[in-house]
């Protein structure tokens, strides 16, 4: 995922030299974060391993700024313009689910956030973590704190949403199809789910499987060799790691959506010789997949990986990010649909 506001770079740059925290608060509420191999990590999640500190917050950050750069500064679906339409405050409603740092609608130079583009919405974002700073949000969207993956944590928004987005969180989620008949539900009739989500496999610069088994002795390709390793601990976890590679099939056969659009987004995690995006997204990209190595340590050496392993895989990996000439692809699957105004003999 061109230029960005320094002024929003210098509000996110991490906070490692101020003191530890053992809970992190925002919009009114403290979470208690635990302490995992040098990193904080949520104590709420059932599911969701990824820390949630300061440093993670700035990788989010990136990531979805080059998201953005990645897709054409295109950061919501076109049939979102037709659903937001309304002079009515607080009429059209967003829901952001799993939101992360909130940076989906967070002033971004070109592409402006859901909040101050569609100023007459309300916007409500749903995390594990409280978003870290809630001054810079418009008075038009809140915050709340809640695991997606309760069986109860969305019953309360039912019918109230025009647009749902979620991007993400197949890792901390254990039946994503079950997410998305909820998503159905707090849908109202005609508007918008939008669903982006990492297979959590690697791909060549043909666009074919990388197989690594984590069993075989350690070599490259390193990148593909860690992912893997994710894509273990994550299933240990509960995560439903194949859920993107079903997203077609279960929006296409539901019953309630029409008007289908998906597409792949190629991320070329070592770029090689990749040159498909403007320049300027390689150093993001490469500051991105640094952090998200650092951040997948806890989980991986939680699931019995030993730090020496780690290590060698971690440093292997820079290394073919900045030597390797072949690439090695993430496959970002998006999807987006329209909810039927009358299903079947219901009107959810």
């Amino acid at each position: 995922m061109s230029s960005f506001a320094s002024s929003y770079d210098d509000r996110l740059e991490p906070e490692s030299s101020r003191p530890s925290s053992p809970t992190l608060s925002g919009a009114g509420t403290e979470i208690d974060l635990r302490e995992q191999y040098g990193r904080r990590v949520t104590a709420l999640g059932r599911t969701y391993g990824l820390p949630g500190d300061s440093e993670e917050w700035y990788r989010l950050d990136r990531q979805h700024r080059m998201f953005i750069e990645m897709q054409g500064g295109k950061w919501y679906p076109p049939a979102m313009e037709r659903v937001m339409k309304s002079n009515i405050q607080g009429e059209k409603r967003v829901l952001d689910l799993g939101c992360g740092n909130g940076a989906w609608y967070v002033l971004i130079d070109r592409a402006r956030d859901v909040g101050l583009h569609f100023p007459l919405c309300d916007v409500l974002a749903i995390d594990l973590i409280p978003i870290k700073d809630t001054r810079y949000l418009p008075s038009n969207v809140k915050s709340e704190v809640d695991d997606i993956d309760r069986e109860d944590g969305l019953s309360h928004l039912y019918g109230q949403f025009d647009v749902v987005h979620c991007r993400l969180v197949a890792s901390g989620v254990r039946d994503y199809y079950e997410l998305i008949e909820r998503i159905v539900r707090i849908l109202r009739p005609g508007g918008i789910m939008e669903l982006q989500e990492f297979d959590f496999r690697i791909y060549d610069r043909d666009h074919r499987e990388i197989e690594v088994s984590v069993y075989s002795p350690l070599g490259p390709p390193y990148w593909a060799r860690f992912m893997a390793h994710m894509n273990q601990a994550i299933q240990k976890k509960g995560g439903d790691v194949d859920a993107a590679r079903h997203l077609w099939k279960w929006v296409t056969s539901h019953e309630a959506f029409e008007d289908i659009t998906y597409r792949d987004v190629w991320v070329p995690c070592i770029p090689g010789d990749d040159s498909r995006y403007a320049a300027e997204v390689y150093p993001i990209l490469r500051e991105n997949i640094t952090a998200f190595l650092k951040s997948g340590r806890p989980m991986l050496l939680a699931n019995g990986m030993s730090e020496a392993v780690y290590d060698t895989i971690e440093q292997n990996t820079l290394r073919e990010m900045h030597e390797s000439n072949e690439p090695q692809y993430t496959r970002l699957q998006c999807i987006y649909a329209t909810k039927r105004h009358v299903v079947g003999e219901d009107s959810f």
